[in-house]
């Protein structure tokens, strides 16, 4: 563990749902760096577990790169979107690939969000206090789709994803500081997770489950429960 850095404890679990043959989830747990992060492949686009395994790897190795002093952390967002964008033009020249991607790391004081795409990073103070949602969804709504025929009725299309890493124009990406302390923990979680578990009930399982461990595989369990429609990955982190 980094001396700049507070003792933590960490956990992920991982599940491919129902419905998906692939996981397109990726995640990071880097505690000799501080770092924890979560990436979800895009879907409407081809190759979306490659572009999630790239956004890790590249993370990877430039926290490996780095001195104890924190990097800049929208410089670490721009050099991973910019190893998924080449990968994507070797990959799929005409559309390119994607990932989201949010990323927290530690310092003594502070936990330091780096957030693009629509994967969730919460704050539950104490693990007793209200949960608190750090992100938000950088989506956009669609209109309802008539459906003709005899049972006329509307479709609503979930929201489209409009910032990711690969895109051509590179993304802004949300920067947030939190002030982290003892026995604070910090979830990140993909859609897959979201999608099935709401804020309120997630705070309940947050506050009943004192492993971070043991706290990721009911977060993942439950999504497959509810019809494991996406992939659904989690990470847990506390502060000791």
């Amino acid at each position: 563990m980094s001396p700049s850095a507070p003792r933590l404890a960490a956990a992920a679990a991982t599940s491919i749902g129902k419905v998906r043959t692939t996981n397109e989830d990726r995640h990071l747990l880097d505690t000799d760096h501080a770092c924890f992060a979560i990436a979800d492949g895009i879907g409407g686009l081809p190759y979306g577990e490659r572009a999630s395994e790239c956004a890790v790897r590249s993370l990877s190795r430039d926290l490996a790169q780095t001195t104890d002093a924190p990097r800049n952390m929208a410089a670490l967002i721009a050099s991973c979107h910019e190893a998924v964008r080449r990968l994507g033009a070797v990959l799929s020249p005409r559309t390119g690939i994607g990932t989201t991607f949010t990323v927290l790391r530690f310092d003594l004081n502070h936990a330091h969000l780096a957030h693009v795409g629509d994967s969730v990073a919460y704050f539950h103070p104490g693990r007793t206090q209200a949960l608190r949602r750090l992100t938000v969804d950088h989506t956009v709504a669609l209109p309802p789709i008539a459906i003709a025929g005899h049972d006329a009725n509307c479709f609503t299309p979930p929201p489209r994803l409009d910032r990711y890493l690969g895109q051509a124009i590179p993304p802004t990406c949300d920067l947030i500081r939190q002030a982290a302390t003892t026995h604070d923990r910090f979830i990140l979680c993909s859609d897959g997770v979201t999608r099935a578990i709401d804020d309120t009930e997630l705070a309940a399982l947050s506050a009943a489950q004192s492993s971070p461990a043991t706290l990721a595989r009911a977060l993942v369990h439950i999504a497959d429960l509810r019809g494991g429609l996406d992939n659904a990955t989690c990470v847990i982190i506390d502060v000791l």
